[in-house]
């Protein structure tokens, strides 16, 4: 990706890129829609994102979100 340079872009999309289902965890054919319970078991992403900027491409398009917590009274 580095030889690329500005060409590239990453989107980092928020929650959904925080956690995956491993390959060993993953179902070999299609879950029936007939089962009442679904138990889906993720593992946290391990953090990438100055991997990306520093090593991978530091001349890319970033776009990351983070979470925020917001407290109300």
């Amino acid at each position: 990706m580095r030889c690329l340079g500005p060409c590239v872009m990453f989107y980092l999309a928020a929650v959904v890129s925080d956690y995956y289902v491993p390959w060993k965890d993953m179902v070999e054919h299609k879950i029936q829609s007939g089962s009442h319970l679904l138990d889906v078991q993720l593992v946290q992403v391990p953090k990438m994102l100055s991997v990306l900027r520093k090593d991978w491409a530091p001349l890319a398009f970033c776009v990351s979100f983070k979470r925020q917590i917001q407290t109300f009274f």
